[in-house]
């Protein structure tokens, strides 16, 4: 966060491979994605944040805060995991206004309307996921929208809590072992322009917005990071982790939200987080893992102080599950001899691509794809059996019709195609 844009292009910092400390050439590819399995890059060991359905879920915030991580697992007194709770679970705590003692086990067992933990009453078969599965298949399952969000239970043999797969962590393996290595040879010279947000579509409060104000927009966010500006210019980011910060605090959500952030003494300034646009994506991966809390990066164009775009770990994960187009520079449209331009034709693979396709499972519950709608901003969802074949499309119409018929709460997507059999 920042409490102004710097107005020299001297006083920031941005990124880049002449101005990164420590930086190396990307290293040689370890082999393709799907090579790569789960356990090679979810972290383990102390880092790796765990709590009790008893803890607050204050705690849990400062806990994530911490440990630099967004989602802990609930583990009973065996260690093995019952639950999952992640920054999205704080935040829209926040928003609901569940109270500041709130316990962890009573959030999952239903306080939060649509939150995206889960108890082991929903059943964590959905969201779990083995040491040795392939990265990839793993990584397909978080893009589009779950109804869980982003993360995913890591368990080993005997239902032993081996960690949490999230954005974060794709990131920090493309810094480690190379961009090319998860997302293909042509990532290594890919640059930040690519695969970042456009300005356009990142959410944008004021600095006069209150802390409701500011949590409505995060959650309507799926990198959970706002851009806080006005017609003097962009003044900073406020991301999951300031809200995390300000719940465990216990700042009220009527307060102003900007002038809390910018005075806290942990806030990240807006020139320590920018990159430039022309940057590689490899320097963008390491950026994000280097820890400090700055997984989210400011872009700025190429030699100047505009601010073009936004970087998160979720970009990343989303090349790496091929859910974005090949990386590529966008060709010029050929001239004609007259002159003219000529247009391509406008294929629908073309209009689909500017948007993520929801989908959801088969055995998901009609108010999980309830969830999945709302987040991704459609209107229909793709349902997918395990295997990844499509069975089907479930829209918002066959919702409004099942509120109508009054089906039962426990009814799955399934079923409901096939008629509530």
């Amino acid at each position: 966060m920042a409490e102004g844009c710097p107005s020299s292009q001297k006083e920031v910092q941005v990124l880049s491979p002449a101005t990164t400390p420590g930086t190396t050439p990307p290293p040689s590819p370890t082999g393709p994605l799907g090579a790569v399995k789960v356990g090679d890059v979810v972290t383990r060991g102390l880092t790796v944040p765990v709590c009790a359905a008893e803890f607050k879920l204050s705690d849990v915030a400062h806990l994530l805060l911490s440990t630099d991580q967004s989602a802990a697992a609930v583990v009973d007194g065996e260690g093995s995991a019952v639950g999952l709770l992640t920054e999205t679970d704080i935040i829209r705590a926040y928003f609901q206004g569940a109270p500041w003692d709130c316990r962890v086990g009573e959030w999952l067992r239903g306080r939060g309307a649509f939150s995206e933990g889960r108890a082991a009453s929903d059943g964590l078969a959905g969201i779990t996921v083995l040491p040795d599965q392939p990265l990839q298949e793993a990584v397909l399952r978080l893009v589009p929208p779950a109804p869980w969000g982003i993360h995913l239970l890591v368990q080993g043999m005997g239902g032993r809590y081996y960690g949490v797969l999230g954005p974060l962590s794709v990131a920090r393996a493309a810094a480690a072992r190379g961009v090319a290595s998860l997302l293909g040879p042509s990532a290594a010279q890919a640059t930040v322009a690519e695969v970042m947000q456009s300005r356009d579509v990142v959410p944008v409060c004021s600095p006069g917005c209150n802390m409701q104000q500011v949590l409505q927009a995060l959650l309507a966010s799926r990198e959970h990071a706002v851009l806080v500006a006005d017609l003097r210019g962009v003044h900073g980011l406020v991301t999951a982790r300031d809200v995390l910060w300000a719940f465990n605090q216990q700042i009220p959500r009527s307060a102003m939200a900007w002038q809390r952030f910018a005075n806290h003494p942990g806030c990240h300034k807006l020139k320590r987080r920018v990159i430039s646009s022309a940057a590689p994506l490899q320097i963008a991966a390491e950026a994000m893992s280097a820890g400090c809390g700055l997984q989210h990066l400011v872009v700025l164009e190429p030699g100047g102080m505009e601010v073009v775009g936004l970087l998160s770990p979720l970009e990343l994960m989303r090349c790496a599950s091929n859910s974005r187009p090949a990386l590529k520079k966008p060709e010029r449209a050929e001239s004609s001899g007259t002159g003219a331009v000529q247009k391509q034709p406008v294929r629908v693979a073309d209009i689909v691509a500017q948007r993520e396709t929801a989908t959801c499972s088969a055995t998901c519950l009609l108010h999980d794809a309830c969830s999945i709608l709302l987040a991704s901003g459609r209107t229909a969802a793709v349902v997918l059996d395990p295997a990844g074949t499509v069975l089907g499309v479930l829209t918002e119409n066959d919702v409004l019709q099942a509120l109508v018929e009054g089906v039962p709460e426990d009814l799955t997507v399934g079923l409901w195609l096939r008629g509530g059999e």
